[in-house]
This record gives structure tokens, C-alpha cells and sequence, in this order.
């Protein structure tokens, strides 16, 4: 473990939110400026930024950016582009940082995420999208069969196992028949910072979720979760087909994998 992650963990719980604004206060200074000099008509306040991990503008950009181009990516690797799809929905969207670069690609864009601040700011700036709030557990505000594309970057990826399984049959529900998923988790190469012990863990059972301090208490239930490939194809095959794997395919870091709703 780093020494900035010891210091972090080693802070008293009530000091995460003094922190964390003032620390969002500091970033968000040259927001104005970098709106001006880009263009780009998509930056939420560094507050909000800091819910996806991402507080600097260039590098909150360059990651939505980046995700868009790999789900692109990844729906190759079953012979679809985004064009082919109808309804996509963001489950996890954050503020619409992946979104923001899916705009006029085919499909009608649907967002939701539990951060209620991140999705009013989304609804009143980001008007090619239609954004809802969820609840930490389902369900969702949608209808059965209500997607034929859903896509989750980063979000099980904080998730323990009985909330993995939840959230897998609710996506299921909201999924029509022949629907695509594409989501990420935490691979392999992810794993540097477990603990021999935890590396035991992993191999042993092919999934790993440790409590986290993450995102300074912005979520409670909140989980750093590790996932190999067997465990995938085992848990989350109850639920969906897998059709495609590919290690490190969200950012040169997280695993992608591909699936489809049976019809």
C-alpha cells in the first residue's frame, strides 16, 4: 500500500468531508478557464468530478472519452457498433462523463446513478439524455425490457457479492431479449496493492470484495472487488451468455467483459 493510501487510511472518519471539499475547492479553481479553452460543455463542478474518481478537467474528459472508444471496442468483439442499438442505458453514469461522448451516435441514451447531485446537474446541462436516480439496492425506475444495450464501467467493481447477484438479475429484468452488456471489473492486473493473504483469497475463491474507505464516504457499502475470469463465467453466466472477454479492455486497466440476455 502506498504511503498516501496509509495516511488516508489511517485519518479519522470525520475528517473525510472537511477534506474532501476543500480538496474539490482546490481543483475546481481553473474550471472556468478550461471550459473556455476546450469547449467542451460537459464539466460538472470537481465535487461531483470526485464521484468518479477523476478531478482533474482534462483527465475527467480523457477518461469519458476513453470509455466511450472501448465500448465501441468491446461491442466489436461481437460484431454490433452503437448504432445497431435502440436504447442504451448508463447504469453507474455518474454525472454523464461517458455519455457526454455518445451523443448523436444512434441509440436514445438513458443514465442513472445514486448520486442524486451528479444526476440534477446531468438533467439541467445534459439535454441528449434522459438521467434517473437509483437506490444503493434495486430496483431501478425502468420497465422490464426496457434496453437493449447496458453498459457499467466501475461499478462492480465496488460491489460485494450479494449485491453483484441483485444487480445482476435486476439489469436482466430491464434487458429485452437479445440485449448487450458490457461491464467492467477488476482484474488480475489490478491486484498489486492486495496483500499476499488477499492474492490467496482471490485465486482460491475468484472473487475478492474488501471494505474500502473509496471514495471517503461518499457511499456507505462500499467495496474494492476483485474478479478472475472462471468465477465471471460461473456467477455471472446464471444470469447472461458470456460472448466476450477482454483483459484490460476499459482504459488499459479495468477488465471488460461482453454478455447477452438470452431470448
Amino acid at each position: 500500500m502506498s504511503l498516501l493510501r496509509r495516511v488516508i487510511h489511517a485519518l479519522p472518519p470525520w475528517t473525510a468531508p472537511p477534506l474532501r471539499r476543500a480538496y474539490c475547492a482546490l481543483q475546481g479553481r481553473g474550471d472556468a478557464a478550461w471550459v473556455a479553452r476546450t469547449g467542451c460543455d460537459f464539466l460538472p463542478p470537481a465535487a461531483l468530478r470526485y464521484h468518479v474518481g477523476s478531478v482533474q478537467p482534462d483527465d475527467y474528459a480523457r477518461i469519458g472519452q476513453r470509455c466511450a472508444e472501448d465500448l465501441e471496442r468491446a461491442l466489436g468483439a461481437v460484431g454490433r457498433d452503437l448504432s445497431s442499438f435502440e436504447h442504451a442505458l448508463d447504469f453507474g453514469c455518474g454525472a454523464g462523463r461517458t455519455l457526454a461522448w455518445l451523443r448523436d451516435r444512434g441509440p436514445r441514451l438513458s443514465g442513472t446513478d445514486l448520486h442524486a447531485g451528479c444526476i440534477d446537474w446531468a438533467r439541467a446541462r445534459l439535454g441528449f439524455a434522459e438521467f434517473r436516480v437509483n437506490r444503493a439496492s434495486p430496483p431501478l425506475d425502468y420497465p422490464d425490457a426496457s434496453f437493449d444495450l447496458v453498459f457499467s464501467f466501475s461499478v462492480f467493481t465496488h460491489l460485494d457479492q450479494d449485491d453483484q447477484r441483485a444487480w445482476l438479475a435486476e439489469l436482466r429484468r430491464v434487458s429485452r431479449p437479445g440485449a448487450v452488456l458490457v461491464l467492467s471489473t477488476h482484474g488480475p492486473t489490478c491486484t498489486k496493492d492486495l496483500s499476499p493473504a488477499e492474492r490467496a483469497a482471490l485465486e482460491a475463491h475468484g472473487f475478492l470484495a474488501l471494505p474500502a474507505r473509496g471514495l471517503w464516504g461518499v457511499f456507505e457499502r462500499y467495496f474494492n472487488s476483485y474478479h478472475l475470469e472462471a468465477w465471471v463465467r460461473r456467477v455471472w453466466g446464471e444470469s447472461f451468455i458470456l460472448r466476450a472477454a477482454l483483459p484490460r479492455g476499459l482504459n488499459d486497466h479495468q477488465d471488460l467483459y461482453v454478455l447477452e440476455r438470452d431470448r
